[in-house]
């Protein structure tokens, strides 16, 4: 998915090759609005996941939290598990990007919107 930075890029891109009678303003509401219309069909989710022992260190304290976008849930799940899995994995490592690999990540929670963690550490 496009940022909105990079929807502008090409739409500005556009611009300049072109009429020029678009104002930054409403060139960035365009934007938005494309934007906004992608996010319909995908949407936000934090998934919260507990990576395998094999690689966890001291195992049932080892999370990751994804943010993805995705169609649905059931795609939101494996994209974070995906992602967790390249956060740990090397492409050099045997096997690499094979889905048994990635799917050993457990998923603990799936939650509708980018949530971001408050807790307080000390």
């Amino acid at each position: 998915m496009k940022t909105t930075d990079q929807l502008y890029e090409e739409l500005r891109a556009v611009i300049d090759n072109g009429s020029e009678s678009m104002t930054h303003e409403d060139a960035l509401e365009h934007v938005r609005a494309l934007q906004a219309a992608t996010e319909v069909v995908h949407g936000r989710y934090t998934v919260l996941v507990l990576r395998p022992d094999w690689i966890a260190d001291p195992y049932g304290q080892d999370t990751y939290m994804a943010h993805v976008m995705a169609g649905s849930v059931e795609t939101a799940q494996i994209a974070a598990q995906r992602e967790a899995y390249q956060c740990d994995a090397s492409p050099d490592d045997e096997g690499y990007g094979d889905p048994d690999f990635w799917s050993d990540y457990f998923v603990l929670a799936v939650f509708e919107g980018h949530l971001s963690d408050k807790r307080v550490t000390e």
